[in-house]
């Protein structure tokens, strides 16, 4: 049974199509927008077994049709950067639904759709899956309009979920920008009472596994992520100079400017590990130590 992984070219995705192969017997059908970023991906990872691994072109995929290629399962990670413009978001949205239809007509058995903690909006309390979406982004909108298109054309398939994935730390703003400060010694922060969560990239792909193994019911969302625990923006500062110290760095000097902004994060995951056995590994502390050496 081969795997398909959307975004197969990515941060993400290089990471889960090296798990699969590595700790199941799936083959991967990886698609992507172009094979020089798939070459780039396979050094990243370090992937030389490739009697299990197939890439193809977005289009040349919908040109050929699954019909064929024995696709049991999928992960879906395709889609636009947050940052990026509306167009380019809705057009994830449309990718997203070609996707879904061409696994539904392919009979799929184990499909992952790839969200994000970001549905929940800035609800203020630690979420769990009963929490009422309310985007506040036109990114995060989008990402719950594909939760829906994913639960109502996969609904005859018989194991799919939304992942509700905690911020990747590496790829997050916040994070990159704090080491960069502390790198240059000073550390300048607004507020400091924003809440954030996090989980490490070297994470996820343990996660998307452990839901491919798992058998009985899937529920059609699960949070992923480290369970209950966030961090506010002061204490952020303060573990990233504790980390430079670490690596040593002079210790940065931290500055704080008033600023009365609210910002919420954190989710409750103990349904997926449950679930699954599955737990997050890597501690912020060495993810931020990763990050300044890096």
């Amino acid at each position: 049974m081969n795997i398909l992984i959307t975004g197969s070219d990515g941060f993400l995705g290089g990471k889960i199509t090296r798990k699969i192969l590595e700790e199941t017997d799936f083959g991967v059908i990886g698609l992507t927008m172009s094979m020089d970023l798939v070459e780039r991906m396979l050094s990243r990872e370090g992937i030389t077994e490739k009697d299990r691994l197939r890439f193809l072109l977005n289009e040349e995929f919908f040109d050929t049709g699954a019909e064929g290629m024995d696709i049991g399962g999928a992960v879906h990670l395709a889609f636009s950067r947050r940052m990026q413009p509306a167009a380019d978001i809705a057009s994830s949205i449309l990718f997203s639904s070609r996707i879904f239809h061409a696994l539904a007509d392919a009979g799929a058995d184990k499909v992952i759709n790839m969200s994000s903690q970001g549905i929940y909006g800035n609800t203020e309390d630690i979420r769990t899956e009963q929490t009422p979406p309310a985007p506040a982004t036109q990114y995060t909108m989008a990402k719950y309009a594909s939760e829906v298109l994913f639960d109502d054309i996969m609904r005859d398939c018989p194991h799919h979920t939304n992942f509700r994935l905690d911020p990747v730390a590496q790829s997050q703003n916040v994070l990159i920008g704090l080491c960069k400060s502390a790198k240059e010694g000073l550390i300048h922060i607004k507020g400091g009472k924003q809440v954030f969560s996090f989980i490490d990239a070297n994470d996820v792909p343990g996660a998307v596994v452990a839901m491919l193994k798992a058998g009985g019911e899937w529920d059609k969302a699960y949070n992923v992520g480290w369970n209950r625990k966030r961090y506010t923006l002061a204490e952020l500062s303060v573990m990233v100079a504790d980390a430079a110290e670490a690596c040593g760095l002079k210790r940065p000097v931290i500055e704080t400017e008033e600023a009365d902004i609210a910002l919420w994060a954190g989710m409750d995951s103990g349904r997926f590990t449950a679930k699954t056995g599955w737990r997050p590994e890597t501690g912020l502390r060495k993810t931020l130590e990763d990050m300044i050496r890096g």
